[in-house]
């Protein structure tokens, strides 16, 4: 199986090159000319959107063809495993924020959660992955449910999963985005400060070999000299800029949903690169 993965990503980057394969199909030559106008909207340089919209092409070729089978084909390395590591040994909860991004969704059977469950962070939980109604819904959490359960992991020291820069949750603050007005949750913030559990970012990048990088990053940066809202505005930052760098890295790697929320966000007065 690895040995035809290996064979089929070289056949498919050379393929996803050529302008004729790029326009078979309406769906590919849909996906291409909407990669070429986020490209355009967000700045990025020209020369370089051919390769970014190979890469775009391969990645979600990939993803329809491997899906979830990925980390059992692909070869993967783990960068920053220390920091997780780390936290662990503090006794301390942990709190991955992720990104909305190819590969990455908050279903059980996405790479990343199928990665944490054969490590040692356990018990672990996805917040919202219940889309219940309620008139008691705390800020920031799709229901009553989640956060209790999420305050219970964390203060036992295990780990849970938010993906702040989604569309659920009731509380969210305002953040200039690539010259849009984007809604970031504060709901891992507010965690975070309730229980001590450490922030660290934690994204999936698929190389254009189709070699995987699980990146865990360093925990965000917290003061006690900070007020709590001051503290929670500092998180919520942060993880914004990691979303940045990860966006100015990995353009390929954001899913095509979110390109075109992004486009139709509403535009910001001040240009945020």
């Amino acid at each position: 199986m690895s040995i035809f993965y290996s064979a089929s990503v070289r056949v498919l980057y050379f393929l996803c090159g050529q302008n004729w394969f790029r326009n078979l199909g309406t769906k590919r030559k849909r996906h291409a000319a909407m990669v070429e106008r986020f490209l355009q909207e967000t700045n990025f340089p020209v020369g370089a959107w051919p390769e970014i919209i190979r890469n775009s092409l391969l990645t979600n070729l990939i993803e329809e063809l491997w899906g979830n089978r990925l980390l059992v084909v692909a070869p993967v390395v783990v960068e920053g495993l220390e920091y997780a590591q780390r936290a662990q040994a503090s006794k301390t909860g942990i709190i991955f924020v992720r990104f909305h991004q190819k590969f990455g969704g908050a279903k059980i059977s996405a790479p990343l959660t199928n990665w944490l469950e054969r490590q040692s962070f356990r018990p672990q939980f996805n917040v919202g992955d219940r889309r219940h109604i309620s008139a008691e819904v705390p800020e920031g959490f799709s229901n009553a449910q989640d956060l209790i359960q999420a305050q219970h992991i964390l203060r036992k020291g295990g780990m849970i999963q938010i993906v702040p820069d989604g569309e659920h949750g009731l509380k969210g603050v305002q953040r200039n985005f690539y010259k849009h007005q984007r809604t970031f949750r504060t709901g891992f913030a507010e965690l975070a400060l309730a229980t001590r559990a450490q922030v660290i970012p934690i994204c999936l990048q698929l190389k254009a070999n189709g070699a995987v990088t699980i990146k865990i990053s360093q925990p965000l940066r917290r003061s006690s000299e900070m007020t709590r809202d001051e503290q929670i505005a500092s998180l919520v930052d942060q993880y914004v800029s990691a979303l940045d760098e990860f966006w100015k890295t990995y353009p390929y790697m954001i899913v095509y949903h979110y390109m075109k929320k992004h486009m139709k966000g509403s535009k910001s007065n001040t240009a945020s690169d």
